[in-house]
């Protein structure tokens, strides 16, 4: 089920127009996306919650170890569904409908009654939609299909989410500026992921959801027979049991054999048993690797040294470890103006920074400031923090970068 489907199905179950329909629920979608972004989390009530998750860094190393390259973090969305919610996550379901209907009546000015039921009946047709086993694609949100399977008596599901590209690109936004990095010989990353080549590509693969049960077939009630009715023949009965008995001791061992014989055989094992406890090694596992990337998380942020040879990769490979540490400025090997950098006075440039530990030497590059992309942003990517006077002196005393501004990087080299 496309888009346009769900849409239709709003517009009758509601009733309303198409065109109404779709401008409600893409303001919703918008509404609930900026605070996906904004929050890290979103729970919606009956339906799921959607959290961020951060995937740390890791090295590609080819079969001969030779050729290595750093891969940055990356923030992915993820979709839990109610069934394995915790009851009190549960349990907020007012404010969330109360504070999207307000927002419909803002944005749209839709009438109260109809802002209140839109919500509910949006996600109630979407998970009408999964329960039908189809793919369900929302624009701007993304992809969800439901898999069921059928164990003994109990109906279990899991939901596959695929968030939209654009969402996918907004949720990594901290790291969108950070590029994989080819690695020397002489950079020592211990605590950091090796991987393959052919297991790097099942990392950006979502890993699958976990099983809920969504409905259990009652046991049937065997028919419970009257005893009363057959009070008359149980004198009866008794006397042939007898006559049976005295027929069967005068065979010998026949009966005992004919006994063991017909004595069902007990499996060795319940099958609901096995699968109950092939259930726990999947959870006892996935804790255990939970952990295991907590540890290499905590123990990542001691940054490694870097050779100064290839100063722009080691400021990059170092800020991709550590966010919030201080990197090292670029720093250029030998004396030589580079070409192009003719038309800068440079004698003039760092005069303007007497103190200064570094002299400018050139421009490395030319950026164009990217959205919320503050000056200290700019400065601890390229450059190191605590260090935006030499971006400032390099554009014109520009220590405000707008939206789409293009910013000179300088080439730094250490004073003697």
């Amino acid at each position: 089920m496309n888009y346009s489907n769900l849409l239709n199905i709003l517009a009758t179950m509601m009733p309303c127009p198409e065109e109404k329909a779709k401008a409600m629920a893409d303001e919703l979608i918008k509404w609930m996306t900026d605070m996906i972004v904004d929050n890290q989390m979103l729970t919606i009530p009956g339906f799921g919650k959607f959290v961020v998750k951060k995937d740390l860094e890791y090295i590609v190393s080819d079969s001969t170890g030779k050729k290595r390259k750093l891969y940055p973090p990356k923030l992915t969305l993820h979709f839990v569904p109610a069934s394995l919610l915790n009851g009190d996550e549960e349990d907020s379901h007012n404010a969330f409908f109360s504070s999207a209907s307000e927002m419909l009546v803002k944005k749209c000015g839709t009438e109260k009654h109809v802002a209140e039921r839109f919500p509910v009946q949006f996600f109630r047709s979407l998970m009408e939609g999964m329960e039908s086993g189809e793919l369900v694609t929302v624009d701007f949100l993304g992809e969800f299909v439901l898999t069921k399977m059928k164990v003994d008596n109990c109906v279990y599901g899991k939901i596959a989410f695929n968030p939209d590209e654009q969402l996918a690109q907004l949720v990594n936004r901290p790291f969108s500026f950070f590029q994989p990095v080819d690695l020397r010989d002489n950079v020592v990353l211990d605590d950091t992921k090796v991987l393959s080549p052919l297991e790097a590509k099942t990392m950006d693969k979502h890993p699958e959801e976990e099983v809920f049960l969504i409905s259990q077939e009652e046991p049937e009630t065997p028919d419970v027979v009257d005893e009363t009715e057959n009070l008359d023949e149980a004198p009866q009965e008794q006397e042939e049991t007898a006559e049976e008995t005295v027929e069967t001791t005068d065979s010998g061992h026949q009966a005992d054999e004919d006994a063991e014989l017909e004595q069902p055989v007990e499996p060795l094992m319940d099958e609901t048993a096995t699968t109950k406890r092939g259930n726990w090694v999947k959870w006892a596992i996935a804790g255990l690797v939970a952990a295991c990337l907590l540890l290499v998380f905590l123990v990542s942020q001691n940054k490694e040294s870097v050779s100064d040879d290839n100063p722009q990769a080691a400021v990059v490979a170092a800020d991709s470890l550590v966010e919030d540490s201080s990197a090292a400025p670029t720093v250029v090997a030998d004396n030589s103006q580079p070409q192009g950098d003719n038309a800068l006075d440079l004698q003039a440039l760092n005069a303007q920074i007497p103190y200064g530990a570094y002299d400018i030497v050139g421009v490395d590059t030319v950026i164009t400031v990217m959205p919320g992309q503050t000056l200290a942003d700019i400065s601890r990517i390229f450059l190191g923090t605590d260090i935006q006077i030499y971006l400032v002196v390099l554009n014109d005393g520009n220590n405000d970068p707008k939206e789409g501004d293009k910013y000179k990087i300088p080439k730094l080299k250490l004073r003697k």
